[in-house]
């Protein structure tokens, strides 16, 4: 079975596209790379470098609340 791939020449149309999937895509050179879900691990290390942030300002707001 042939699959044909869209082709976009704008921004815009790659925006109203719809494929009604799970997948997830890259867009390049107009053309959409499947891609695959992102592992286990790699979801780790997103959620551990976006804690750093949330205790940091959680901290130096805290000594701002006291002042």
């Amino acid at each position: 079975m042939l699959t044909i791939k869209p082709r976009f020449e704008t921004f815009e149309e790659y925006l109203v596209y719809e494929d009604n999937s799970e997948k997830l895509y890259e867009l390049f050179n107009g053309e959409l790379i499947e891609v695959p879900p992102e592992s286990g691990f790699n979801v780790q290390i997103a959620n551990r470098l976006g804690y750093i942030p949330d205790k940091v300002v959680h901290r130096i707001w805290g000594k701002m609340e006291k002042n």
